[in-house]
């Protein structure tokens, strides 16, 4: 089982392709989290699989909320395999350590980490706007994926590895950076850092209903969409998917452009 989470559309991307190679099932975590804590059922004999972005050099905070709060069941017959695989942009930071507390803290081991470079869609930072740039990078990652999706199918043990060139506790980013930075993460979630451009917006919805942490609401007495939320979980999902290009994220985010996927459609959810 993949159990994944994502933004702009890579993670979702990766955890398919994967599933598909493997011949698993891909479930999103938004899926699987109701009103009650997650329960995962797994089947005999199957994986445990974890997809998702890096955020500030660590874990989505939607992704800490899933994983400590979850409930794995599966048979106790022989050791469960538990991977996890991130996608990054520049550095996956302290994730590995993360990810690796958080399925300690579940009762479990993780096994193996892979990290697959991909477009980095944190536009007040990044230009997503190059196209032939994204696409020389998704090209690689597709590459590499088959390669990883072997490793998983011999249950090889691949913690600290360096599938991609990168060495995955803290890439080319020192350890004391790469804690500042995540740090940054919890200021940055604030949710009063989006606008949106009044003319642009067709009060269509979409950001609302593709909100992971449902933080937004179109409300009839509003002519744009409300963020009710002090904080989120910071993905750009309500960014990058808005059909008009609407919400912006600081002054850059308007000529950073929006990153449609890897597959060029929007992150819904199966």
């Amino acid at each position: 089982m993949i159990i994944y989470f994502s933004g702009a559309g890579n993670s979702r991307h990766l955890a398919l392709r994967l599933a598909q190679l493997l011949g698993d099932r891909a479930v999103s975590m938004e899926s699987l989290w109701e009103e009650h804590s997650p329960k995962i059922e797994l089947r005999a004999h199957e994986d445990l699989g974890f997809v998702m972005p890096v955020h500030f050099g660590g874990m989505p905070a939607f992704v800490h909320d899933f994983m400590s709060q979850m409930e794995v069941r599966h048979a106790m017959d022989a050791p469960l395999y538990v991977y996890g695989v991130v996608t990054f942009g520049a550095s996956v930071g302290e994730w590995e350590k993360q990810f690796r507390d958080a399925v300690h803290a579940c009762g479990l081991e993780a096994t193996a980490t892979f990290p697959v470079k991909m477009v980095d869609t944190y536009v007040p930072l990044f230009d997503v706007t190059n196209t032939e740039k994204n696409n020389n990078i998704l090209k690689q990652a597709e590459k590499l994926i088959p390669r990883i999706a072997e490793s998983i199918r011999k249950k090889a043990v691949c913690l600290q590895n360096e599938t991609n060139g990168r060495k995955m506790n803290n890439g080319k980013m020192p350890h004391w950076m790469a804690k500042w930075q995540y740090k940054y993460y919890e200021r940055a979630r604030h949710t009063k850092r989006f606008s949106v451009e009044p003319p642009a917006c067709q009060h269509c919805g979409v950001c609302a209903a593709n909100c992971p942490t449902r933080c937004i609401e179109m409300r009839t007495d509003e002519l744009l969409p409300v963020w009710t939320k002090e904080k989120c979980t910071l993905c750009l999902r309500c960014l990058h998917h808005c059909p008009a290009h609407a919400i912006r994220l600081g002054r850059n985010s308007k000529k950073h452009g929006q990153y449609p996927g890897p597959t060029g459609t929007q992150d819904k959810e199966e």
